[in-house]
Parts: structure tokens; C-alpha cells; sequence
């Protein structure tokens, strides 16, 4: 075993470059004992000496957007930012004057790549831009708009309106080119006036939630107010009044259909899909009110102020879906700091949210990332089948998923001849990609008609680790390759030094008369 300790050391240097290597990847996932909140990086803009505020945060193509305004003489504007959601850098800006004064956009989604967001003002607008804030298209809309969703290839504009002086509850919907295509409004309570603050689409039921609240100070009304509408028809289903006072600012489901609604004071609600009530739990602070919400995993997770040590502050919970407690952090300092309605945006365990600092009157944009730890990781399911004759498949996958996503692909290949034989292959890739990740796998197998046959392949939850091992690979091959020729030389040189030994004795034996020290030299030079 010439080179045993040589390959055995080059084994413990793959092992450590790997584990190094994996190690240094900014974006592997991490194992965490217990749930928690860390925040990532913070970023601050104060485009202007006045009022600026971000209401919204939206990602699309690798591109955070956050949606809000900014101060010009005499009035404000619609701004929106671009950002890097790896550091938070700012890559673009874009603005725009309606001319009426005080314009701002409140909130913001994403469909077929573009952003849309709503503005207030009055008329309201909506807009469509592209991720790059490189062109836009911008029409007005009916009412006041406060919130924006997509679902099935349209856009749900939530707000509120005005009939026979009565406010009410307004819903548009619109084609992916902001035409409107159906109207709804409210009758609502001729005793109240009723404010949309969050529209959302029940995942599992396909219908949509409208959450704000109803009003009357001349009665001392100040309560929740939901309505549930169909998006197909634009008919109302249900009207829920759960009497929880105050104002209800965000509504957010989980995968089995649950709603979650959030707002003024400290409540946090859970309905199920047929919008009966759950639990209602108060978090127990006075001075605490929730703007924003949604789910990482199995973790509920909603923000917003809250008075603290004679500041008002940013703060995030942490939730189960049950909703018991699990932790909070307080993400501002010495400075009041507010948010408002407006989406956070999850990404994985990625969470992005912006609120504003004051300083003395002169208001900046503050944007977090923040990740929760220790979240259930999201699992996707896709399943491709192909029939094909006899012969070769050669079938390309193309994965794209964003980190701590764990991606199944099962692909089946039925092949059938004219024959009662067939052939079944059936082939499992589990990948789990950091970051955003797209990754084309070609499936080749050639299959006789001979029976079933099950291939199952199994490649690792880290592409960064086999990236690490292949480099590591070469280095040990290296490293195999330079310790043979040296051990090879070394040979060679010791093989000369025994020969150049055995000549040098010979030639001092043989001028030595005495038999035994002849013999010896005989024994010794093999003559």
C-alpha cells in the first residue's frame, strides 16, 4: 500500500474544503433550534425635507419594490423605489404628479411580471409597471382605493365609495391592462359609514375577503366590518360583524383556508373558510397597532406600532397558527417610528416590510429584511408524464424555486409498442435551492419492452455542497497526482544511494585478502 497515507490525507482534504466551502455560501439554509426573528440589513430614504412614506413592499424578478410617496412643493407624489433584496441597495427610482396635490400609492401586488399598485386621491388611480420602473401605464379608478390583489389572471382594486351619502365597501376588477371588467359595491349599513382597508383571496374557497370597518361617531360606533364576495359574479356572500372595536387593516390565509385579520389595538382573529369565527386573542398591549401579516411555513407574522420606553416603535410578532405566542421583536430606536396599511411581502423565510422614522416633521422611508428562523420549510409538488414508443427519452426539467424551498419532481415515462407489454419508469428528484435557483435537468434512459423497471435517484439538498465537492475533487486529484511523481522520485533516489552503497563496499572487499570478509562481500555485492 504504497500511497495509503497519501490518500488518506487527500480524503480528510475533501472533506474540509467541502465543509468549508459549503459553509462560506451567503445564501445556505440555516438550522435553527427554536423560531425567531432576524433582521437582515435595514435601509433609509429621505428623498425630500418633508413627509415621505412607504406603504407597501412588493418583489418581482429579483427586484424589491416598494411603493409609497414623497414631498414637492405643494403638495406630494407617487414614489417608487427598485432595491436588491440581497442588501437593500437602491438601483432605481421612479415618481409621478397627478397634479391634484396630495397623491400617494397605498399598496401593491404582482402579476405576469409586472407590478400594480393602487393611489390615493380623488379620483384614485392604478398603475402597472415593469420591475426595472422603466415604463408604466397608469388609469384612474372609481372611488377611494386602498388595496390591490390578483387572482386568476385579474386585478381585485378594494376600497370605498359614496351612494346616496352613504359610504361603502367598492371592489373593481380588472384584465391584466387596468380595463375594468365588473363593479362591486355594498349596500352596507345605512346607520354606519363603512372604510375598506385589505382586500385578499381565500386560497382554498376562491373567494374574496374585503376587511376595513364601520363608523359612526354620533353613536359611538367603531368597529369591524367584513364582507366576503364572490370574484367570479361580484356578488356579495356574507357580511360579518364580529363587534371587535376599532378598525381591522389586513387579512391574510394560510393553506387550509383559514383568515387572519389584524388591526387597531392588539387583537389578531382567526376565521375559518366559511368566515365563522376561530379565536380572538389580545396581545395584551395598549398602545400596539397591526398593519401587516402572513404566513412563513406554519408561523404567523404581523407588524406594526407600538409605544415603548416614550417612543412609538416598529415591532413584529411571532405567532403558530393557533395562535398562541411564540416571541416579538422591536426593530427601531430612539426615534418615533409609524407604519400604515399596505402589504409585507414573504419570500421563503425572507420577510420584507417598510414603515417611516419622524424626525422633527421631516419623515424618511425605513425598509427591513428580515428572516424568520427556524420556519417549516415550503414544499412543491410537480408531476410530468410522456408516452412514447420504444426507444430513447430525453426529457429537459426546468426547476426554478426560491431558497429553503424543497422541490419534488417526479417524472413517469410510459412506453408502449404493440405488444400487451409495458414499460413504466418512474423517476424522483428531491433539490432543495438557495436563493432563486433555475436548474434544467435532462432525463435520458433507453428502455426495452421487457418488463417494469423503477429508477429512483436522490440528489442532495445543497446544490452549493456538490459545487464544493467537485472543486475539492480536483484539488485532492491534484494534490494525488503531485505526492505520486514526488513519491516516484524519492524511489528512484533511494534505489541509486543502495546501489551507489553495494559498489562502493565491492570495490573496498575486494582489495581484502581474508576469506571471511570475502564471503561477505560476496553475500553482500551478488558476486
Amino acid at each position: 500500500m504504497p500511497l495509503k497515507g497519501e490518500i488518506i490525507t487527500c480524503i480528510v482534504v475533501v472533506i474540509i474544503i467541502a465543509s468549508i466551502m459549503a459553509s462560506a455560501n451567503p445564501y445556505r439554509a440555516q438550522i435553527w433550534e427554536a423560531p425567531g426573528i432576524e433582521v437582515l440589513w435595514v435601509q433609509y430614504s429621505n428623498p425630500s425635507s418633508g413627509s415621505d412614506s412607504p406603504y407597501a413592499t412588493c418583489l418581482a424578478n429579483d427586484s424589491l419594490i416598494v411603493v409609497g410617496y414623497d414631498s414637492i412643493p405643494g403638495g406630494k407624489q407617487f414614489r417608487i423605489e427598485a432595491r436588491d433584496p440581497w442588501t437593500g441597495r437602491l438601483r432605481n427610482t421612479w415618481t409621478y404628479n397627478p397634479g391634484y396635490g396630495y397623491e400617494g400609492l397605498w399598496d401593491c401586488t404582482v402579476m405576469g411580471g409586472y407590478i400594480y399598485s393602487v393611489g390615493y386621491g380623488y379620483p384614485s388611480y392604478v398603475l402597472r409597471v415593469d420591475p426595472g420602473l422603466t415604463s408604466y401605464v397608469i388609469k384612474n379608478v372609481g372611488g377611494w382605493a386602498t388595496s390591490i390583489t390578483s387572482y386568476n389572471g385579474y386585478l381585485y382594486v378594494g376600497g370605498f365609495d359614496w351612494v346616496a351619502g352613504n359610504q361603502v365597501f367598492r371592489v373593481e376588477k380588472l384584465d391584466a391592462d387596468l380595463n375594468v371588467v365588473a363593479t362591486y359595491i355594498s349596500q352596507g349599513s345605512r346607520d354606519v359609514f363603512a372604510t375598506l382597508y385589505s382586500v385578499g383571496v381565500n386560497p382554498v374557497t376562491g373567494l374574496l375577503w374585503g376587511v376595513g370597518y364601520v363608523s359612526n361617531p354620533a353613536k359611538g360606533i367603531l368597529e369591524w366590518w367584513i364582507e366576503i364576495v364572490d370574484p367570479e359574479s361580484m356578488t356579495l356572500v356574507k357580511t360579518i360583524r364580529p363587534g371587535i372595536p376599532g378598525r381591522a387593516y389586513a387579512v391574510f390565509f394560510d393553506g387550509d383556508g383559514y383568515a387572519y385579520i389584524i388591526g387597531d389595538g392588539d387583537y389578531i382573529v382567526r376565521f375559518n373558510m366559511n368566515g365563522d369565527l376561530v379565536k380572538k386573542i389580545s396581545l395584551g398591549v395598549l398602545s400596539l397597532s397591526l398593519y401587516k401579516g402572513g404566513l412563513v411555513g406554519d408561523l404567523v407574522v404581523v407588524a406594526g406600532e407600538e409605544n415603548n420606553g416614550g417612543y412609538w416603535r416598529h415591532v413584529i410578532y411571532l405567532l403558530d397558527r393557533d395562535l398562541n405566542l411564540i416571541g416579538n421583536k422591536t426593530l427601531s430606536g430612539s426615534v418615533d417610528s409609524y407604519m400604515y396599511t399596505g402589504k409585507l411581502w414573504i419570500n421563503g423565510s425572507r420577510v420584507y416590510l417598510a414603515g417611516y422614522d419622524n424626525q422633527l416633521g421631516n419623515t424618511e422611508w425605513v425598509i427591513y429584511s428580515l428572516e424568520v428562523v427556524g420556519a417549516p420549510i415550503t414544499t412543491a409538488t410537480t408531476i410530468t408524464t410522456t408516452t412514447v414508443t420504444n426507444g430513447t427519452v430525453s426529457q429537459p426539467v426546468t426547476i426554478t424555486k426560491t431558497e429553503t424551498t424543497t422541490v419534488i419532481q417526479v417524472s413517469t415515462v410510459t412506453l408502449t409498442k404493440i405488444s400487451p407489454t409495458i414499460s413504466t419508469t418512474t423517476r424522483t428528484e428531491t433539490i432543495t435551492i438557495e436563493k432563486t435557483v433555475t436548474t434544467t435537468l435532462t432525463v435520458t434512459q433507453r428502455i426495452t419492452v421487457a418488463g417494469n423497471t423503477t429508477n429512483t435517484t436522490s440528489v442532495g439538498n445543497n446544490v452549493a455542497m456538490f459545487i464544493a465537492v467537485a472543486i475539492a475533487s480536483i484539488i485532492a486529484g491534484l494534490i494525488i497526482f503531485v505526492l505520486k511523481r514526488s513519491h516516484r522520485g524519492i524511489m528512484t533516489g533511494v534505489a541509486g544511494v543502495q546501489r551507489s552503497f553495494r559498489y562502493g563496499i565491492c570495490f573496498r572487499c575486494r582489495s581484502i585478502p581474508h576469506i571471511g570478509r570475502a564471503g561477505e562481500c560476496r553475500s553482500l555485492c551478488r558476486v
